[in-house]
């Protein structure tokens, strides 16, 4: 993926990265130190937020069992906007 963004980026192409979050989930510190630095690499444009409509009961039993703390919506966010991307 960070080699098709990367060639797309260079040929003038706008990458709009499509992020499906889901709260106390997505905004997990591992998952903020994993997405800031993709997009610092890529070069993406703009990350836009969308709600994974999933049950969250469903989902959460699928999920394996997370490390790090929720930093909260607001704090992931801010960590996209710390890279100079667009956040919609």
């Amino acid at each position: 993926m960070v080699r098709g963004v990367k060639y797309a980026r260079t040929r003038g192409v706008f990458v709009s990265l499509n992020l499906l979050v889901m709260p106390g989930v997505s905004d997990r510190e591992e998952e903020v130190a994993a997405l800031q630095p993709f997009v610092r690499a890529t070069g993406v444009n703009q990350v836009q937020f969308r709600n994974l409509n999933i049950d969250p009961d469903l989902y959460l039993v699928l999920l394996p069992k997370a490390q790090g703390q929720a930093l909260g919506m607001r704090s992931l966010l801010q960590a996209v906007r710390d890279t100079g991307v667009s956040v919609r």
